[in-house]
């Protein structure tokens, strides 16, 4: 029969997890600082440099969470009509080192501003924000001390390469999905019913909305798997964001169409390249109107 350790056994486990998490909680606030830094500053290159095509540009700058990027991979984005584009993403929820570069456009804004509605919803449970450092924590240390070593690209810039890299997703076999499907609609349902609209958040996009930035908030669909379930409580969610920012001449709100096609989708919620394909050709449009109509 096997014996139970002593309790101070797990005592002295709980002392060191918390001790490990207590220097790994500074450690990933200060890699998301750097991370937001970084991006800060290439958004300021992007906003500052003279057009690369020519006078009369329009410049968009997206951000967004995975599900953006993986709907718009660079690709097809290179030869817009009238507008120039980038496009920078955070996996989950909640603008997190995204918020960064929210800040340093206050000066030299963009043209028009896109926002996954994604970005809207409150920032990572604790849960979450663990989990992401014990992942992360080693791979950017990693990353820094080859750095100091003088091995491969600065860390900043390979922030910058993270962000051109296709976002990756295995297709998911039936059952898993279904599971998954189990597990996260009651979540995201909660998440939505309860979410409020950020009074901070808020301000700054009417602030930038009348310098003079139209800021479209886009809404990336799911497959219908997914998506269908969370209409109801997602319209309701975005009735009280369209409250405190009512749509008009510089406050547009976007939803992506209904593909209704799952094998547009490697996971249900992610765009596959196909997915990815099949949305540049609406996405582009938007994009292209919106050069015509600033």
């Amino acid at each position: 029969m096997a014996t139970v350790p002593p309790l101070r056994i797990w005592l002295y486990g709980l002392l060191l997890a918390a001790a490990v998490l207590a220097l790994l909680i500074p450690l990933r606030q200060l890699v998301e600082r750097k991370t937001g830094e970084a991006l800060a500053g290439e958004v300021q290159h992007y906003l500052s440099a003279p057009s690369s095509r020519g006078q009369g540009h329009v410049r968009v700058l997206a951000l967004g969470s995975s599900l953006l990027r993986a709907a718009t991979p660079s690709v097809h984005y290179q030869a817009l009509h009238g507008v120039e584009w980038l496009r920078l993403t955070k996996s989950y929820v909640g603008f997190g080192y995204l918020g960064i570069v929210l800040e340093s456009i206050d000066k030299q804004p963009p043209d028009v501003l896109v926002i996954d509605t994604n970005l809207l919803l409150p920032a990572e449970t604790l849960v979450d924000d663990l989990r992401d450092t014990l992942a992360l924590a080693p791979i950017n240390a990693g990353y820094a001390l080859m750095e100091q070593a003088g091995w491969g690209a600065p860390w900043s810039k390979r922030v910058l390469q993270q962000q051109e890299a296709p976002y990756v997703c295995a297709p998911l076999a039936a059952d898993r999905l279904y599971q998954q499907r189990t597990i996260l609609i009651p979540q995201q349902k909660a998440e939505l019913a309860t979410a409020t609209v950020d009074p901070v958040l808020s301000s700054t996009l009417l602030r930038l909305s009348r310098q003079g930035v139209r800021i479209v908030l886009l809404d990336l669909r799911r497959s219908a798997q997914f998506q269908h379930d969370l209409d109801g409580e997602k319209q309701r969610w975005l009735q009280r964001w369209q409250s405190v920012l009512p749509p008009g001449p510089t406050i547009a709100y976007l939803t992506s169409p209904d593909f209704n096609d799952a094998s547009l989708y490697c996971d249900g919620r992610h765009m596959n390249d196909a997915g990815a394909r099949r949305f540049a050709g609406w996405w582009r449009q938007q994009l292209e109107q919106m050069g015509k109509e600033n």
